[in-house]
């Protein structure tokens, strides 16, 4: 399975999973652990990470941690199903 995650569920799953519904804590954790598939993070959120970093809203820690937990882009042009979580 891959899931294309936003920045709120990527820092909230790291970070807050308790801020997570069920369903996409259950989806982040199965696109992660499917060795053919992943967690993708758009251009956009890798932005975005950056913005909260440097207004002090996390920590540089959390968002490395967000890249170390996601798979690269290039999977979403290999694979023709993406389930979207927000």
């Amino acid at each position: 399975m891959i899931v294309l995650a936003d920045t709120h569920a990527l820092h909230w799953w790291l970070a807050d999973p308790s801020r997570l519904s069920q369903p996409a804590l259950q989806m982040l954790r199965a696109a992660n652990d499917d060795d053919s598939g992943g967690v993708l993070v758009s251009v956009a959120s890798r932005i975005d990470l950056h913005y909260l970093v440097s207004s002090n809203k996390i920590t540089a820690e959390v968002a490395s941690a967000v890249w170390a937990a996601t798979r690269a882009m290039r999977r979403m042009a290999t694979h023709g199903v993406l389930h979207v979580v927000w």
